[in-house]
């Protein structure tokens, strides 16, 4: 359920816990968010500095995450390569674009040197999805969502929030 790289959940623990997240928010009528967070460039970045560097990076990006994720009950995972999420049961979208935020704020701060980039330094490009499960969808909606707004906001420039629109 650990992620061996960057001691988070990894995958299956994620998928495990959002559909137990889905059943009770379903059951309750609450609102269940979603953050997906990928490295901007990483591949570049694993280009010129290694990939023992690109370990190290995604370890403090990890890091990041969980010091910036507060809310007992949410779960940040690493998703796969240098996709990340985290879950936000009972949390709705401006919760979740604060928390967005936060993340983007604290991984800018960090400084990581990344030559490949326009900034100069490692970021993050984010997609945050939002809904209250009903019996008209699935856990994978939340996330398709979420990926959309993720691959929207590269399309944009990278670096940038960018919220879900159904």
């Amino acid at each position: 359920n650990t992620d061996g790289l960057t001691g988070i959940a990894n995958r299956r623990s994620f998928d495990f816990v959002l559909g137990q997240e889905w059943q009770r928010a379903q059951r309750l009528g609450i609102s269940l968010s979603l953050i997906m967070l990928d490295v901007d460039h990483f591949k570049h970045f694993n280009d010129r500095y290694g990939h023992l560097a690109g370990d190290d990076c995604l370890r403090s990006l990890a890091q990041v995450l969980l010091k910036e994720v507060r809310r007992s009950g949410d779960q940040v995972a690493r998703f796969g390569g240098e996709e990340f999420v985290v879950l936000m049961p009972d949390a709705k979208m401006p919760a979740a674009l604060e928390a967005a935020q936060r993340i983007q704020q604290a991984v800018r701060s960090l400084a990581l040197p990344h030559a490949e980039t326009s900034t100069g330094i490692v970021t993050f490009s984010l997609g945050v999805s939002c809904l209250v499960p009903s019996r008209q969808n699935v856990p994978d909606d939340l996330v398709r969502q979420a990926d959309l707004a993720l691959y929207r906001a590269k399309e944009l420039g990278r670096d940038r929030i960018q919220l879900a629109t159904d």
